[in-house]
């Protein structure tokens, strides 16, 4: 994998990365500090999976892993729905028919 030049600048609005390669592909991690950004659920469903993982880990027995993992897959759903209304989708444009009819 060749690495690319790449400059940070200051932009409108923030930060921009910047790059004379043509179809770059940036790969971005970033530590959020700010747990508020991350719904109760969620973070309900990371605990269960990191339970899940070291009762496996440290071979517990397999009804703890088993419970954490059913637990984190209940919570991980409940995750899911709460996201999914969180959503909105605003109004279709109308076609280019009917905004000739007008």
């Amino acid at each position: 994998e060749q690495r690319v030049q790449f400059k940070v600048i200051h932009a409108t609005g923030g930060r921009a990365i910047v790059t004379d390669q043509a179809e770059a592909e940036l790969v971005y991690t970033l530590k959020v500090e700010d747990t508020t950004y991350f719904s109760p659920l969620f973070t309900s469903a990371l605990a269960w999976r990191l339970a899940a993982e070291l009762a496996m880990g440290l071979q517990a027995r397999p009804e703890n892993y088993s419970a954490a993992i059913q637990n984190y897959l209940i919570t991980i759903d409940q995750a899911r729905a709460l996201a999914f209304e969180e959503s909105e989708e605003g109004p279709f444009p109308e076609s280019e028919f009917i905004q000739a009819r007008n």
